[in-house]
């Protein structure tokens, strides 16, 4: 704790000089610290070096940086990098002048000295948690969030030495590696570690238990890393375990985010107007703040809460009057009406399969799960396809477990285009069909869409019969029409050429 508080007096001292001079960068670098303090000191020593080392460049070469000119739009781009660590190490070297800079280095090296003397409890306590876990169940998953990229290597090595299985995900990856990491991890290792790369756009319902190993100040980001979990398709209630040193700035950051906020227990993203500005008050107030720095949070604490309490409350009023359409399938929907939707994907599947076949593809199961469709050249000229063979899968659970496949539906380039083929050919031509669900004799179907435009579009699916007489047939379409038995050899009579 004594090492803790002389780091935060650093940090503290660094930022109010930045502050002062309107040295943002510095500010960035003092606020980002404070931050990978309460991660690792494994993290803030591998810092801390890098900042000597840049430090004594500038020395050597007696060049004075009065700071880096760094804007305000600039500013919120380091703030919203993929990578705090990538962002840190582009305003690293920032300083305000050359009188202070023998000072800073001295002092960055002694606390360099006594980091690498301490070992972090809260890395026991996460190895201890876990061992419980997989006590409980060996072929567990576990996903651990940190921000940085210097403490997921620490993590890393510690769980590996530790006969754990573990894959790492982070920004400076490729897309190539971060694919193999997660299909590793879905299907051998028992723990994955992640910066806030993985916060984003990436969904694990295969896994239902979650670590902070350190906490954002943002709560925004806190709930995207709950949101790859918690998700439609999760089968099992999500377990968070938030990590945090006692007596820290971190234990009153979990304090804001679970009793203040409510994080935990309820979705926030309708409350981002009030969370925005969350993580600036707790920088200013934990660096600024010396004096009376309890009282000044406690504070903030009580207005924060007040101001969720009734934005939520403001929320449940007008959730009895609107119904979120993005929260409904249309198939589950109708089932529930007791009705068979139009088309299920798997009736886009056997169309596809059937079309690729009539006009020069294939369409046929994958090895490691999915689909392969097979083109060839004249069908890929025909669809203006660049690749004769993609792998994708038309079952909208396994897309949503399986990043790596494409989702073969309505929206798909691909998809499109093959929709729309039969219909494209010159010259058209028609089927014949013997169905149950159409009167004894000819008649000709057709169906067409009818869409009304406005406020709630609406829209309906018509059905026409032509009989001999041109007696017409009409009905509204609710689910797909029965597929009949396929006619050969038949001579249309003379009404219909």
């Amino acid at each position: 704790m004594q090492l803790y508080d002389d780091v935060a007096e650093y940090l503290r001292e660094g930022y109010n000089r930045a502050r002062a001079d309107k040295n943002m960068a510095l500010g960035f670098v003092m606020v980002t610290y404070q931050k990978m303090l309460a991660s690792s000191s494994h993290a803030v020593r591998q810092s801390f070096r890098r900042r000597i080392a840049r430090l004594r460049a500038q020395l050597a070469g007696a060049v004075e940086r009065k700071g880096n000119p760094l804007g305000e739009g600039q500013l919120e781009e380091f703030r919203d990098a993929e990578e705090a660590t990538a962002a840190l190490e582009e305003l690293e070297d920032a300083m305000l002048d050359l009188d202070g800079l023998r000072w800073e280095i001295q002092r960055l090296e002694e606390l360099v000295d006594r980091l690498g003397t301490v070992r972090d409890s809260k890395a026991a306590q996460l190895l201890a948690a876990l061992d419980v876990v997989f006590q409980r169940r060996r072929d567990e998953k576990v996903i651990v969030f940190t921000q940085f990229i210097e403490t997921q290597e620490f993590l890393a090595a510690m769980l590996e030495h530790n006969q754990y299985t573990v894959s790492k995900f982070n920004g400076r990856m490729s897309l190539e590696e971060k694919e193999e990491a997660v299909r590793r991890f879905r299907e051998r290792d028992q723990i994955l570690i992640s910066t806030e790369a993985g916060g984003e756009g990436r969904n694990f319902q295969f896994c239902h238990l979650m670590v902070n190993y350190d906490l954002p100040w943002n709560p925004m980001r806190v709930e995207q890393r709950i949101g790859r979990l918690d998700r439609i398709g999760q089968r099992y209630p999500v377990h968070i375990y938030n990590l945090y040193c006692a007596g820290t700035i971190e234990q009153r950051v979990l304090n804001v985010l679970d009793r203040r906020i409510g994080l935990f227990e309820e979705s926030v993203g309708s409350l981002d107007p009030i969370l925005g500005e969350v993580e600036r008050d707790i920088e200013r107030l934990v660096l600024s703040h010396v004096d009376r720095f309890d009282e000044a949070f406690e504070h903030f604490e009580v207005g924060l809460e007040q101001r969720v309490r009734e934005a939520r409350e403001k929320e449940r009023t007008l959730a009895d009057f609107v119904l979120d359409r993005a929260s409904l399938r249309r198939d589950q929907a109708m089932e529930l009406l007791a009705q068979s939707p139009l088309a299920r994907w798997s009736d886009l599947e056997q169309f596809s399969e059937a079309c690729l076949q009539y006009f020069g593809g294939t369409l046929k199961d994958h090895a490691e799960g999915g689909k392969v469709v097979a083109l060839s050249p004249r069908l890929m000229a025909r669809l203006r396809q660049r690749q004769g063979t993609v792998r994708g899968t038309f079952d909208p659970g396994l897309a949503r477990d399986r990043e790596e496949l494409w989702f073969f539906a309505f929206g798909h380039a691909s998809v499109n285009r093959l929709v729309d083929l039969p219909i494209t050919i010159d010259p058209v031509t028609t089927a014949v069909r013997r169905a149950p669900d159409v009167p004894t004799g000819e008649w000709v179907e057709l169906y067409y869409e009818i869409r009304g435009e406005g406020i709630r579009p609406i829209g309906q699916v018509i059905r026409h019969l032509v009989g001999p007489n041109l007696e017409v047939r009409s009905e509204p379409v609710t689910s797909m029409p029965d597929r009949g038995v396929p006619v050969d050899g038949y001579e249309p009579s003379s009404w219909l050429n």
